[in-house]
């Protein structure tokens, strides 16, 4: 640091000009928190530019970097291991990183980090909300562990933070004590008192052989039954008969097991079950007018936006890689195949399985205006519009000799073989274009397709009716696989212009509506979709979120139409009630 001084005030002296420069720093958040700098050294510094981000953000920020302004050498810097070189290399590779010498991730600490200062954690609340955080990685001990390590490194190197150079406050998670800070920088390093809770919470979670989701399951199972049970009592009605012994504590010794609640058949000549709910009816015109509140456009955060670019970015570059790769090796998987062995040769952490606990049944039309609209029929109306809009283009005479039932298909049903279909046939379409373009960018073959569809009639129609919309639906079945929620935002918002385009009126309106609702969730609401909980997954795993409407129709509505099930037996509501009732309430 004594030289980078002396330098600042020689550079300006060697040229022959007055003054002298400012000295930057370069320690992160993450480095700030744990100590791991040292003391007059790199914390010596005139202004620290990115003192207040952390290593995460960091990266996020050197990738929007290489995308929007062009700078590909920067992939070398985010590729490379972080490391203080402070040993030599073994072998030509590095042999000392920062994440081994601090015992965590830079992913783990900036978690710790924004625990620490924006929701105000101690040890023994962040073990209780990481626990849960990182519950599908690390075991409640790995958890605890990583936890203690943390504050005692916290703690012995806190003073540190009192000569830490002024950094840019870019983030409410800064940990610089001279101005956003205040906290005491002498602890007791031993936290006896937390670190004692810690054990006793880790203990009692290790030998407790019950799920939290099951424990709420069977919560949820009592309350129903003793619902119904207590409607049945209040009418003089014995029709439902509870079998107790069918539900155990959630608090039961080990061994024991927890199951369902079972309900009895009911005699065919017994009164109506009491299971209705309430139904919040609608009685406002058939044609609604857009509710003030949603006729405005909210603006998002500028941390948001500039995010929302790197995804659309990586989105797009990663469906051209694909169409590249597929129309130029023989060996190159299918859409799903090719992201998944991407995603894990990236080192793509699996997210865990989805545990639903499902509502009761609304037995209701699915058209009526008291019912909501899903992800997964905007997608399917989609493929719709691409059939209606190509049709006497040539488009299902195309198909038909290699799919059979295309006019199903290009009215919007069989759903993934309709997606499929039309994938493969953008790929041919796009064949020529993308062997003889050599593109680099998303960014060109657009515009190369721009000039295409410039040509002549028929090539706008193919363009922009049939390539773009596959390209869209590539990207927002991407956005649902990866559970990134600003790319399904931006998504959605490009396939609007086709609902007005063919004339569905109704998605159009709706799905207005269904954004702008959407861009204004309350900011903790967005901060779960952010981290990818508006998609379900059956299994643990990557690249494999579902809508929430698909994963109902392959859990609850599978179950109806299979044996045991309600399709082709009956539809009298009693009947329904009762099928219903005698379903699992979670998966």
């Amino acid at each position: 640091m004594v030289l980078a001084y002396l330098f600042a005030q020689l550079g300006l002296w060697a040229r022959g000009k007055p003054g002298g420069l400012l000295v930057l720093g370069s320690a992160n958040v993450d480095e700030s928190l744990t100590g791991y700098f040292t003391k007059y050294d790199c914390s010596s510094a005139d202004i620290n530019p990115i003192g207040g981000i952390s290593k995460t953000d960091l990266k996020s920020f050197l990738l929007f970097c290489v995308e929007h302004f062009h700078l590909p050498a920067l992939r070398g810097i985010l590729a490379a291991p972080p490391t203080a070189e402070l040993e030599p290399l073994t072998d030509g590779q590095v042999s000392q990183t920062d994440e081994a010498d601090m015992g965590m991730t830079y992913s783990e600490l900036s978690v710790i980090g924004r625990l620490r200062k924006i929701s105000k954690c101690g040890p023994f609340s962040m073990f209780c909300k990481l626990i849960h955080t990182w519950k599908d990685m690390l075991s409640p001990t790995e958890v605890a562990q990583k936890v203690k390590h943390f504050f005692r490194m916290y703690s012995m190197n806190r003073h540190k933070m009192t000569t830490v150079t002024p950094s840019y406050h870019a983030e409410s998670y800064s940990p610089d004590d001279n101005r956003f800070d205040l906290r005491p920088f002498l602890y007791n390093t031993h936290w006896s008192w937390q670190f004692r809770c810690i054990d006793k919470q880790t203990l009692r979670l290790v030998n407790d052989d019950e799920d939290d989701m099951e424990s709420i399951a069977v919560k949820a199972s009592k309350q129903i039954i003793q619902d119904v049970k207590n409607i049945d009592m209040d009418k003089g009605h014995y029709n439902i008969s509870i079998n107790k012994d069918m539900i155990k504590e959630s608090s039961s010794e080990e061994g024991e097991e927890q199951t369902n609640p079972k309900i009895n058949r009911i005699p065919k000549d017994s009164p109506d079950i009491p299971y209705d709910i309430d139904i919040h009816r609608y009685q406002g015109p058939k044609q609604p007018p857009m509710p003030p509140d949603e006729a405005t456009k909210a603006v998002c955060s500028l941390k948001s936006l500039a995010h929302q670019v790197v995804v659309v970015t990586r989105a797009s570059e990663a469906d051209l890689s694909f169409l590249q790769e597929v129309l130029t090796q023989d060996n190159c998987p299918e859409y799903h195949g090719y992201n998944t062995k991407h995603s894990r040769e990236q080192g793509t952490l699996p997210q865990a399985k989805t545990k639903v606990l499902y509502l009761p049944l609304i037995d209701m039309k699915p058209s009526d205006p008291d019912t909501m609209m899903t992800a997964m029929a905007r997608l399917q109306e989609l493929t719709s519009e691409t059939g209606s809009l190509m049709a006497e283009s040539g488009l299902s005479s195309v198909l038909s000799e290699v799919f059979g039932g295309v006019a199903k298909m290009l009215n919007g049903k069989k759903f993934p073989q309709n997606v499929r279909a039309l994938r493969m046939m953008a790929e041919e379409v796009l064949r020529s274009v993308i062997m003889d373009g050599h593109f680099q960018k998303a960014d060109d073959l657009m515009r190369a397709l721009d000039q295409i569809a410039s040509q002549s009639r028929t090539a706008t129609l193919w363009v922009e009716v049939l390539v773009k919309p596959v390209l869209l639906m590539m990207s927002y079945i991407r956005a649902e696989r990866e559970g990134d929620w600003l790319l399904h935002l931006t998504t959605f918002r490009k396939m609007l212009p086709y609902y007005f385009a063919a004339g569905h009126v109704n998605y159009a309106r709706y799905g207005l509506y269904y954004l702008r609702s959407m861009e204004k969730l309350p900011p903790h609401v967005q901060g779960y979709f952010l981290q990818g909980q508006h998609v379900t997954r059956h299994i643990r795993g990557i690249w494999n979120g579902l809508w929430s409407d698909q994963f109902i129709e392959s859990t609850f509505m599978r179950y109806g139409h299979s044996a045991g099930g309600i399709i082709g037996i009956t539809l009298k509501p009693e009947a329904l009630k009762i099928w219903a009732l005698s379903q699992p309430i979670n998966i």
